[in-house]
């Protein structure tokens, strides 16, 4: 009985994590979340490590917008083939960006210089850059 008088407990829209895939898990999704394109698509018009930002959430679809403010549609039944959650990404994804907001290097004395390197120069202007060691 108490599964039937359960409460909504959480704003925004939920999205279960596929079955067949173990890189999705169950998330909540509000207006201004963070996002990153996880595959490569013609068809969608994504590059794999593309980030957005969700701008508005309905019944059917979520309009997500990129660094350049061009929007686009997704169909929230489709949403988890091609987007993670990006409130935190690793060097790697990060490569070619350019970054300008403030952003967090974690484990800095683990980092070889290559690595130290990608994380530095993403940045637009290095006041942005906190070094967590």
């Amino acid at each position: 009985m108490a599964a039937l008088n359960a409460k909504k407990h959480y704003k925004g829209t939920k999205l279960n994590a596929l079955p067949y895939d173990k890189r999705t898990q169950d998330v909540i999704l509000n207006k201004g979340v963070p996002i990153i394109s996880k595959v490569n698509s013609e068809e969608m018009d994504l590059v794999n490590n593309q980030r957005f930002v969700i701008t508005k959430i309905g019944a059917l679809q979520i309009t997500i917008q990129d660094d350049s403010g061009i929007k686009r549609d997704i169909y929230t039944h489709e949403f988890q083939k091609y987007f993670l959650v990006a409130y935190a990404t690793c060097i790697h994804s990060s490569q070619g960006m350019s970054i300008g907001n403030n952003y967090t290097i974690h484990e800095w004395d683990r980092l070889d210089q290559k690595l130290k390197y990608v994380a530095l120069s993403r940045a637009r202007d290095h006041e942005l850059i906190h070094i967590m060691k």
